[in-house]
């Protein structure tokens, strides 16, 4: 039709998607990773650790941690490999 402004593609328009995503991407896997980490505490901890954890304060908290079974090993080993994998998020 006479008139009308040709319709154009914005690259902008088109990467501002992807990085919400991202983000939200993101965001979701460190409230896994968080929550994951202080189901672990409490069972490690009498009281666990406070909910809103930082990465430091949980590994200053894991290294206090004595383990003497196969089972508290493993969940130290689990507990400091979220800490990791929140240090990196």
């Amino acid at each position: 039709m006479a008139g009308l402004r040709p319709v154009v593609t914005d690259a902008q328009l088109e990467v501002l998607p992807l990085l919400v995503d991202r983000r939200r991407s993101i965001g979701d896997e460190h409230t896994r990773k968080r929550s994951q980490l202080h189901r672990i505490l409490l069972e490690m901890l009498p009281g666990g650790g406070k909910k809103y954890l930082s990465a430091a304060q949980a590994k200053a908290l894991l290294a206090r941690v004595r383990t003497r079974d196969a089972v508290g090993k493993t969940r130290k080993r689990v507990a400091a490999e979220l800490v990791a994998d929140l240090e990196r998020i």
